[in-house]
């Protein structure tokens, strides 16, 4: 959020082509201010194979104190790819549900996320 780069830590469970990520972030860079920043977002994926290309959609919460003055909900798109030694590397759409107090800025904000899967 704000351009900085976030840390936390999720879990994901899958069951058959269906699973479920749970995680949290938060930004340790840029301090004190930096640490009321966060990313709390549930997501259902769908993964055809153990490796390849999955997608999923999700909500979310977040605080960015940089653009919002409050915390917000948010909508979540995600697409990503699993290799085989179980590390992912995903992009994220995320919509935050009350609008940024900075202009101009897009109502869609990016992310991207390097993981450890199933």
């Amino acid at each position: 959020m704000g351009g900085y780069p976030m840390v936390g830590i999720g879990f994901r469970a899958q069951q058959s082509i269906h699973a479920i990520d749970l995680s949290a972030n938060t930004c340790p860079w840029n301090p004190p201010r930096s640490l009321t920043t966060f990313h709390f977002k549930m997501l259902y994926l769908v993964y055809p194979e153990k490796e390849g290309v999955y997608l999923g959609t999700g909500v979310g919460i977040l605080k960015d104190p940089e653009t919002m003055r409050h915390s917000s909900g948010s909508f979540e798109g995600a697409i990503g790819y699993q290799w085989k030694n179980r590390v992912f590397l995903e992009g994220n759409a995320i919509l935050p549900l009350k609008k940024s107090y900075i202009q101009g800025m897009s109502p869609v904000w990016p992310g991207l996320t390097l993981g450890f899967g199933f």
